[in-house]
C-alpha cells in the first residue's frame, strides 16, 4: 500500500500545476454556490406548493360522484324484488316512487332519494387541489356501474356497486377508486335519518342490524362523473 501511495503522491507532485488550473478558487467556489442559494430562494416567491391557489378562484366542490338516474336505480330494486320477497316487502313499506314530487333536501320525513349517486371522495376527505387533479379530467365522462346487492333496514337502504375501471367511449380513460371503502348508491332514507348512514350499512349487517341480499344477476347502471359544488 506505501508503494502506491508514494508513486500517487509522486504523479500530483509532477502534475500540480495542471490539477489547479483545472480547479476553480475557494472564493469563486464559495460566490457561486450562494448565487445558486440566492436565485432558488426568489424563486419560492412565485412557487406554487401545494397547488391550492391555482384553484382558489373556482367554484368549491362538495363531492365528485357519478350520477346515476332515479327511475333506472327503482327499476332495477322492482325487477330485483320479483325474486326477493324481502325486498318486496321493503318496497311495499317504503311507499310510492315518485321522482317528481321527491324534495332532495327534505330530511324529516321518510323518502326516496331523488339525486342517486355513487361518492367518489367528499370535501372532508380530500382538498379542492386533489380533487381536481384525480378527477379533473374525468369530469362529464360517462360509465357504468354494476350493481351487486342491495342492504337495508328500517332506516336506511343502499345499493353496493362496483365501479368500472375505465370510462365508457373510444378514448377511455382511467377511474380512480372510491374514497368509500363501501361503494354505494343511497336509495332510501327513513324519518330523520341522513343519506351518510348508509356508509354504515356493511357494518351493521355483521351486527345483524340489517340485511344484505346478493344479486346473482348483476345489473349496470349508466352514470356520469359530475362535480357537485357548493352553494
Amino acid at each position: 500500500m506505501s508503494e502506491i501511495e508514494t508513486r500517487l503522491r509522486s504523479l500530483i507532485t509532477s502534475h500540480l500545476d495542471m490539477l489547479q488550473a483545472l480547479t476553480v478558487s475557494k472564493e469563486a467556489s464559495c460566490e457561486s454556490f450562494l448565487s445558486q442559494i440566492v436565485s432558488l430562494t426568489n424563486s419560492l416567491d412565485s412557487y406554487d406548493i401545494s397547488g391550492e391557489s391555482k384553484v382558489a378562484s373556482l367554484p368549491k366542490i362538495k363531492i365528485v360522484s357519478i350520477d346515476v338516474n332515479a327511475t333506472d336505480v327503482h327499476h332495477t330494486l322492482k325487477d330485483a324484488a320479483a325474486s326477493d320477497s324481502s325486498i318486496a316487502e321493503f318496497l311495499d313499506k317504503g311507499g310510492k316512487f315518485d321522482p317528481s314530487s321527491i324534495d332532495a333536501d327534505e330530511k324529516k320525513t321518510a323518502r326516496y332519494i331523488k339525486d342517486t349517486h355513487v361518492t367518489m371522495v367528499h370535501c372532508s376527505r380530500s382538498s379542492q387541489h386533489e380533487m381536481r387533479q384525480r378527477f379533473g379530467s374525468l369530469e362529464g365522462s360517462e360509465l357504468d356501474v354494476v350493481v351487486n346487492g342491495f342492504l337495508f333496514n328500517d332506516e336506511i337502504a343502499a345499493l353496493s356497486v362496483e365501479i368500472p375501471g375505465k370510462t365508457l367511449g373510444n378514448q377511455s380513460l382511467d377511474v380512480p377508486p372510491s374514497e368509500n371503502e363501501f361503494a354505494h348508491i343511497t336509495v332510501w332514507c327513513g324519518d330523520g335519518v341522513e343519506a351518510v348512514k348508509s356508509n354504515s350499512l356493511p357494518s351493521m349487517v355483521e351486527k345483524g342490524l340489517a340485511k344484505k341480499v346478493d344479486f346473482q344477476n348483476r345489473v349496470s347502471l349508466h352514470g356520469v362523473l359530475r362535480f357537485w359544488l357548493t352553494e
